[in-house]
């Protein structure tokens, strides 16, 4: 990886922020440097060690370059736009052109991120109550992190137009540090499909393609659509197709093929070497008990589960071991999403959190597993018929430790005699990470709907909710301008928050944070389980990344959550779970608001959290932007400050 260096020009100066690597030093400061023209001169005045950012107020030159070594010079790519988030846009081959996919990976080897897309947008899913004819043929076009455009290739009428039909992945196979692109394949002649429009016959492949030039370099034949299962059919089986990236060796990556969700399933592993994909193992549940059939999710995770340093497949309510063989099965039928990572900071190890479609007569529809044995953790107790869609599985509450859960029931009406396929019920459940439910039902008045992507976009620990054109904290406040629906939330360049991918007809669109940070800690890529999911993104329904740790359980946190009326605002100060928190608090507002902390002590124990709320003087009818600034002063270290913008 390169520092991932970017800078942004604002209304009251340019915001510049870059990547801490696992590489370096735990106290490691850094020297920002500006050039224009001839003139070289340092930005700072004392080297930077408590963010990765700066910024340099007042200043709005866009000629200008920066640099973290005084070799490599990074220009300004995000312009001044008013009432905008800043992003960077790339325009695409076609004026016009809409986009269905993203897939991330470094293409040419320069350490930073580059950008395949799958054009145009649309595209249909094989439920016969939604399946409709693709009305044109998918192509696949690649990026430079600048913007130059590599090449594209026509997927043909023979790989219909839907996220199952087409799954591609963006990863280094062959470890020569650029990455290849590994999508389904079908000859562009002859046309197969049939009187519907449908294709059920004809040649499927495994392809890896050069993400540098578009060559294809290798391919093998995609797992048949034969069944023996007398529902898998076109839906079930021969139209539910994923693709993952797993060490199954602790070294090696290895393509994971998996055709089948809902009943038949079969899965199948590759490893590429000499343009060459030899297959080293294959599993098919034909043969196995009823329990084994149907536990597919709509994502495919690959993550060392039970420490051996090989990667386990986990495809749904199933996890195969690293050789093939199934380390367990839990026997609950389809999930719409599941989520590894540190959940719960107060449990040692990771955990795995289910929402699942399929109906959980004893409880389980909202779910906490041990990703070892695929024992319940907890469980949201009561029966459910259809929890939907990817729900919530973020930390997204200060005032609670670890990740929240939280998930919405489909209406009972559901189904072939309705015109709306997925009602939404009032059946709605928020969990903290330790199984303590939050709220239920009506009670659940933040609106998350079937579920919400978010993101590390302010300054605090916690992720914002993509609610209502703009990112929102957990009280509903809106902390960007209005943005675009996301496809794609990763930390793909600047400081630890993330970016998210988005796109107009004719650009493609990154989005980045440009509000100062309040402290620093290693990009968020070089955590295994959040890049996996990043990896696996194009290749199943987007279901949101998280991390083998809890930033928040790790630094101390301060957090301020505006109510939408802007009449009382939350403060919560959380302690790291190793060492106590103690200083004072004060507060700054812009434009004339103001509320009183009293004399603003804290002091928590290891682990311990400070929450309250306070009464806000503000003025009539807020419009626009406001800012605040949070500090806390320290006995034994910096202060802590925290910059928190609210849009109105």
């Amino acid at each position: 990886m390169d520092r991932g260096l970017v800078a942004s020009i604002g209304e009251k100066g340019t915001y510049i922020s870059w990547r801490l690597l696992d590489t370096d030093a735990p106290d490691a400061a850094f020297d920002l440097w500006r050039t224009i023209g001839d003139t070289v001169e340092k930005v700072n005045t004392s080297p930077i060690r408590q963010t990765t950012d700066f910024f340099a107020g007042g200043y709005t030159n866009a000629a200008a370059r920066y640099s973290l070594d005084r070799a490599t010079w990074t220009p300004v790519r995000i312009p001044h736009r008013p009432n905008e988030a800043p992003y960077i846009a790339i325009p695409l081959a076609q004026t016009n052109e809409t986009v269905a996919a993203v897939g991330v990976g470094d293409l040419d080897g320069d350490g930073a991120y580059d950008y395949v897309i799958k054009t145009p947008r649309g595209g249909t899913d094989p439920w016969d109550l939604v399946w409709k004819p693709a009305p044109d043929t998918y192509k696949m076009e690649a990026y430079a992190s600048t913007g130059q455009f590599l090449w594209r290739k026509d997927q043909g009428w023979n790989i219909e137009m839907g996220i199952w039909y087409s799954p591609f992945l963006v990863a280094d196979l062959d470890g020569d540090g650029k990455a290849e692109v590994i999508t389904k394949t079908a000859p562009l002649e002859p046309d197969y499909r049939d009187a519907t429009g449908r294709v059920q016959s004809g040649p499927e492949y495994l392809s890896v393609i050069d993400g540098l030039t578009g060559e294809e370099r290798a391919k093998v034949p995609w797992i048949p659509r034969d069944s023996p299962d007398p529902v898998g059919d076109y839906n079930h089986f021969n139209s539910r197709n994923q693709l993952a990236l797993a060490y199954l060796d602790g070294r090696t990556p290895c393509v994971i093929v998996e055709r089948g969700t809902y009943s038949h399933m079969v899965v199948e592993a590759y490893r590429f070497a000499q343009n060459r994909l030899e297959r080293l193992w294959r599993f098919d549940n034909t043969f196995m008990p009823r329990r084994f059939s149907g536990q597919g999710d709509h994502a495919c995770l690959c993550e060392d589960v039970d420490g051996d340093g090989c990667d386990e497949v986990l495809i749904g309510s199933l996890t195969l071991d690293q050789d093939g063989t199934v380390l367990w099965c839990n026997g609950r039928g389809h999930s719409d999403a599941h989520y590894y990572g540190d959940i719960d900071p107060y449990r040692p190890g990771m955990e795995l959190a289910f929402v699942y479609e399929s109906a959980q007569r004893n409880g389980g529809g909202l779910l906490l597993t041990d990703p070892v044995t695929g024992e319940d953790i907890w469980k949201l107790p009561e029966p459910t018929y259809h929890v939907h869609s990817c729900g919530i599985c973020a930390d997204i509450d200060p005032a609670h430790p670890g990740l929240e859960i939280y998930g919405q029931q489909v209406g009972r009406d559901a189904g072939r005699d309705s015109q709306n396929t997925h009602p939404k019920s009032d059946d709605r459940w928020f969990f903290t990470a330790a199984g303590e439910l939050l709220c239920a039902s009506t009670n659940c008045t933040f609106g998350y709907s079937f579920g919400a992507r978010n993101a590390f976009w302010d300054a605090d620990l916690q992720r914002e909710v993509f609610k209502s054109n703009a990112l929102r904290d957990h009280e509903g406040t809106a902390v960007s301008p209005k943005t675009p629906s996301p496809m794609i939330v990763a930390d793909l360049f600047g400081d630890w928050r993330e970016e998210f991918i988005t796109a107009v007809p004719g650009e493609l669109r990154i989005y980045t944070t440009d509000i100062p940070a309040m402290d620093r800690r290693v990009t968020l890529m070089r955590d295994r389980p959040y890049r996996s999911r990043i990896l696996m993104t194009p290749s199943g329904y987007e279901q949101q990344p998280i991390l083998t740790y809890v930033p928040s359980a790790r630094a101390p946190n301060l957090s301020l959550r505006l109510a939408p009326n802007g009449r009382t605002i939350r403060l919560d100060v959380t302690a790291p779970q190793d060492r106590p928190l103690r200083g004072r608090l004060s507060v700054v507002f812009t434009r004339d608001w103001s509320i009183d902390l009293g004399d603003g002590t804290v002091d928590l124990p290891p682990g311990g959290t400070f929450s309250r709320s306070f009464n806000v003087k503000r003025p009539p009818n807020p419009r626009g932007r406001y800012d605040a600034t949070l500090t806390l002063e320290r006995p034994d270290a910096p202060p802590l400050i925290l910059h928190q913008p609210y849009f109105f």
